[in-house]
């Protein structure tokens, strides 16, 4: 029964280790919502430069804080897929970074 109990214990072991791979497609949809939130970025910038000479004040810091905090939004989301990454999946092979 011991070594029965060994082998069952084993496997678990194995599955449950193994599952940490169902963490990479959360993952890539993190790096994905970064995409589109680049995207989000890029498009109120756009607004702001040009509606730059219309804005009153209130407008211009709504517009850039606005930017600011999709901006830490993304560094947020990075942070996440890395430090998840690297410590249930594999460490990253980056060389000399």
């Amino acid at each position: 029964m011991s070594k029965q109990s060994n082998t069952i214990e084993r496997l678990l072991e194995l599955d449950i280790f193994a599952s940490r791979w169902i963490l990479a497609p959360f993952f890539i949809g993190l790096i994905i919502a970064m995409l589109v939130l680049l995207l989000k970025f890029g498009k109120e910038l756009v607004s702001l430069l040009l509606a730059v000479m219309g804005l009153n004040d209130h407008d211009a810091i709504i517009s850039i804080l606005t930017l600011v905090d999709t901006a830490l939004i993304a560094v947020l989301l990075l942070i996440i897929v890395f430090s998840g990454y690297e410590n249930f999946e594999s460490k990253l092979s980056i060389g000399d970074h």
